[in-house]
């Protein structure tokens, strides 16, 4: 359970220092992961309904 929380502080701070480096591009990062999660979302539906992808 602590081994899980430590990776995910880890991937934050990537995240962190990315946002750093790509903080003119954040609206488009911003966007892009909201249209990849609702992609996710779907694909996910799509196998819990038909069991394949």
């Amino acid at each position: 359970m602590n081994e899980e929380n430590n990776k995910t502080i880890r991937l934050k701070e990537m995240f962190r220092g990315l946002e750093c480096v790509f903080a003119p591009t954040i609206p488009y990062l911003y966007s892009f992961d909201k249209l990849l999660k609702s992609r996710v979302v779907r694909t996910i539906e799509r196998v819990s309904t038909s069991g394949t992808f």
